[in-house]
């Protein structure tokens, strides 16, 4: 269940409500399409939503840049916004976990052999 959402100039950053936690995915906003790559997944709706809020202000600066716009307000906010999920993910000991490594903690916990003890 999506909780929350940020968006940028290229990127929706969406916080959904999962059982292990709160998952950060960006979707293209073009193609509405979810990048599989860039989910994180943190243990408070707090560090989230502030990973999400950094994760816009970053596409915002980014396109800017390429479009040749001033972006002077722009690294400002994604300062702030850094700093702020910064300091939350110190205060909450909340950095996340890229999905990619739980996927891969499943695919080798799968492929070793189960030892029972009798």
């Amino acid at each position: 269940m999506v909780v929350g959402i940020s968006e940028g100039s290229t990127w929706r950053c969406e916080v959904l409500a999962e059982t292990d936690g709160y998952l950060v995915q960006v979707r293209d906003l073009q193609t509405s399409r979810v990048e599989a790559s860039d989910r994180m997944l943190f243990r408070s709706a707090v560090t989230a939503f502030a990973y999400a809020n950094f994760l816009a202000a970053l596409d915002q600066t980014a396109a800017a840049r390429l479009a040749g716009e001033e972006t002077c307000d722009l690294e400002t906010e994604l300062d702030e916004r850094r700093i702020a999920f910064s300091s939350i993910a110190d205060q909450l000991f909340d950095r996340g976990i890229d999905t990619s490594l739980i996927a891969a903690w499943d695919d080798e916990e799968n492929r070793l052999p189960r030892h029972r003890l009798h």
